[in-house]
């Protein structure tokens, strides 16, 4: 019997343990190219995402959502988001859609408090998540990106 023609299209993941609780991503690249990557945590603890300021070249859709899945309405946790230059504070305590559009400066999330799971689905247009620029923090100037690895 021949292979599968579309078997190239189901990609099974890998669900890791990390900071976070647990996390799996996908990114387009790995199917050809597709316009797409996208990342999923359950958030199970507080904690601070230790990102400086940076942009993207490409738009990003956060979802927030709860973790029960026969109750996703219920939010268990207090997140703050950082967005634009000016570092707005922007409090999520329920379930929302952040839409970050490419360009706009912002900060990893800190996640204030966590009294049941939640799960956070970040979708990037892309093939591949990549930061574009990063600021520092303190002077709001941009940051060069580190040098390449060296070759092996």
């Amino acid at each position: 019997m021949a292979a599968n023609k579309y078997a190239k299209n189901v990609i099974f993941t890998q669900i890791k343990g990390d900071p976070f609780s647990s996390f799996t991503d996908f990114a387009g690249k790995t199917v050809g190219g597709a316009k797409f990557s996208m990342w999923w945590y359950s958030i199970t603890k507080p904690f601070t995402m230790e990102e400086p300021p940076h942009t993207h070249s490409h738009d990003q859709i956060v979802l927030h959502m709860g973790g029960d899945p026969l109750n996703m309405q219920e939010f268990g946790a207090v997140f703050e988001m950082i967005l634009g230059k000016e570092e707005e504070v922007h409090v999520i305590d329920k379930p929302a859609i952040l839409y970050i559009p490419a360009g706009l400066i912002h900060r990893g999330a800190v996640v204030k408090s966590v009294t049941k799971p939640v799960i956070v689905v970040n979708i990037f247009l892309v093939d591949e998540y990549a930061k574009l620029k990063t600021y520092d923090p303190v002077t709001g100037k941009e940051v060069p990106p580190p040098p390449p690895p060296p070759a092996k």
